[in-house]
């Protein structure tokens, strides 16, 4: 994982960990 997240600038890095984030939270209210 870390070495996919190397391979991105640090903006897009938080941009991609943010996604992750906001799709974690909707499944939960699914859930």
């Amino acid at each position: 994982e870390r070495e996919l997240l190397a391979r991105f600038s640090a903006e897009e890095r938080a941009a991609i960990v943010t996604g992750i984030a906001a799709l974690e939270g909707a499944l939960e209210e699914k859930g």
